[in-house]
């Protein structure tokens, strides 16, 4: 058929093998007396379908101008469809971007927070805040310095009349001296020791003070009027 081999030629022009698109198909025929006898008949794939359809002359021949028609139709719906596919395929594949961006980031926040926390238990407080960017203000000690010239000894420590006065208790010293019981620094808490000064007074160890103003601010006592 001249139709099928001029289809034939325009897929072998597009570089496409026209033996997998155009089959040979033998098709018996029966005779109402018995018997029959095989037909040369074709298996056309969609796109052979197409190239026979162009190739025919529509005139007179519905058969050709339904075809025409269905696949005018069929590649018009192919221009609108396709682009419209491809856009909804691209939101999603930046909706799965973002959707795994925020999950990133919700693992690198799980992790930091967890780091932060480690170090937080694990180093001094004053180094742990250098290691995580805070400005560190150290506020100063007021120590009072006794040297024993017998001996050559030389007593740091922080009375208690400086302690009261430091955190807000004024002269009552007994107040201030309960209050430091309760968060463990009392006299027998072993960051008190014995010094000498006009009389042996008990004195706290300078390393101890800081801990004792940050529990001090971190308590929940009634604080004093003006205080921040």
């Amino acid at each position: 058929m001249a139709v099928i081999e001029t289809a034939k030629e325009n897929l072998e022009t597009l570089d496409l093998s026209a033996s997998h698109h155009i089959t040979p198909t033998g098709n018996l025929v029966k005779r109402p007396q018995g018997g029959g006898s095989t037909q040369l008949d074709y298996h056309l794939s969609r796109l052979a379908c197409y190239h026979v359809a162009l190739c025919c002359d529509s005139r007179g021949n519905d058969q050709v101008k339904q075809a025409k028609h269905y696949f005018a139709v069929k590649t018009r719906e192919a221009e609108v469809l396709i682009p419209a596919q491809q856009n909804e395929l691209e939101v999603l594949r930046l909706k799965l971007e973002l959707a795994q961006a925020e999950r990133d980031a919700a693992i690198a926040q799980t992790k930091l927070l967890e780091t932060r926390k480690m170090i937080t238990e694990m180093a001094n407080p004053t180094v742990a805040a250098l290691i995580l960017g805070a400005t560190v203000v150290t506020e100063p000690v007021p120590v009072e310095r006794v040297i024993d010239r017998q001996s050559g000894r030389t007593y740091d420590g922080i009375g208690i009349t400086m302690i009261a006065q430091r955190l807000g208790f004024g002269k009552n010293t007994k107040a201030c001296w309960a209050w430091l019981d309760s968060i463990g620094y009392g006299k027998d808490s072993g960051h008190w020791e014995l010094q000498l000064s006009a009389v042996e007074n008990h004195k706290l160890k300078p390393e101890a003070f800081h801990q004792i103003l940050r529990k001090y601010r971190n308590s929940d006592r009634q604080k004093w009027l003006g205080e921040p």
